[in-house]
Parts: C-alpha cells; structure tokens; sequence
C-alpha cells in the first residue's frame, strides 16, 4: 500500500521578485572619431545584460549570440549602457539579462536565472 506524505515547504527566503524580461536593445552607433560604438537599451532593473552581435537574423527571424560583446549592469530605472571597441554597423546587436541574488557571504553572488535573447536592433 502507498503512502502519501505531504510536501512541507521549507522556510526559506524566496528571493524571486517577478518575471524577467527580455532585454530590448534600441540603439547602437558607431562614432568615427573614437571608433567605439555605443549600445543602449532597458532591461529589468539591476539584471546583468550580456550583448552579442552576428551578422543577421536566423530563418525564423530570431536573433542570435555568435559574437560576445560585453556586459553591463542595468540601472534601479532598467536603462544600460555600453560602449564597446569597433564598428558594428550593420550587425544585429540582442542580449540576455540575468538576475543575480546575493550570496551566503559579502560580496558572493548566486546566479538566478537568464531570459531568452531580446529584441536586436541593426548597428548604425
């Protein structure tokens, strides 16, 4: 005969607060005089975007992460910023946001989860 036992919830702090969402990046350009170009977008607040470039969209449309490009640390408002070394015109840039929690000591981070790759935009 089975024996059922019901699940006991551990008392843990849940330290999910909502969904995530896909970072959407608006804008790169490319400045000649510094030849950097300059990515800006939202993403949730304080997530780490991580940003990649390819050369074009996949068959479905999709975005894709064939060339890392750097990350940034999204502001308390879900605003980033990031400048990066060369021309990206004509390459779509998208990214990931990953929420980050506070780990079991100062300064130690656990890795939360990660969103799908945003909304890309064209370098200009």
């Amino acid at each position: 005969m089975a024996v059922c036992v019901p699940s006991v919830q551990s008392p843990a702090v849940n330290t999910d607060d909502g969904p995530l969402e896909n970072p959407s990046v608006t804008s790169a350009v490319y400045e000649a005089a510094t030849t950097k170009t300059t990515i800006r977008g939202s993403a949730s607040p304080y997530s780490l975007v991580t940003l990649y470039a390819s050369e074009a969209l996949s068959i479905s449309g999709a975005a894709e992460a064939k060339h890392f490009l750097g990350e940034v640390r999204a502001l308390p408002t879900g605003v980033f910023t990031l400048t990066v070394d060369g021309d990206l015109h004509g390459q779509w840039i998208a990214g990931t946001a990953t929420r980050t929690f506070l780990g079991p000591q100062p300064g130690m981070f656990s890795l939360g989860r990660t969103s799908e790759l945003g909304r890309a935009v064209v370098g200009q």
